[in-house]
């Protein structure tokens, strides 16, 4: 019987054999990028006004760097064509971290960590 050129999943789709199907990359990008961002948007959420914005930026670039070390960990080929890998979660995620730090109001942040350092209890 000679091999066919499609492997079967799960749900009866035909796929090629040669990878996962697309939905499954789809669905493996989204964790990886969306998780990340959703856990800071959480912690983010408790903080002041002020310091929101700094503390998604930072959160988003600590994970794009634990993203990109998963991804050198693995060996993962840097350009992959036609998939998305750990390297392109990574870029995404150091994305999102720079348009953060475009709209971070720095002296803001300052000027409300300097007063709560002075007076702890003036929140």
């Amino acid at each position: 019987m000679p091999q066919s050129q499609f492997r079967k999943p799960g749900r009866g789709r035909r796929v090629p054999a040669g990878g996962p199907s697309p939905h499954r990359q789809v669905r493996e990008t989204l964790i990886r990028v969306g998780l990340p961002l959703l856990v800071a948007l959480f912690v983010a959420v408790w903080l002041p006004s002020p310091l929101f914005l700094p503390a998604m930026e930072a959160f988003s670039f600590y994970a794009a760097m634990a993203m990109g070390l998963s991804a050198f960990w693995r060996r993962e080929e840097v350009a992959e064509a036609g998939r998305f890998n750990r390297w392109d979660s990574a870029m995404m995620l150091m994305a999102a971290s720079l348009t953060f730090a475009l709209f971070v109001d720095e002296a803001a942040a300052l000027a409300y960590l300097e007063k709560t350092i002075d007076d702890p209890l003036a929140r």
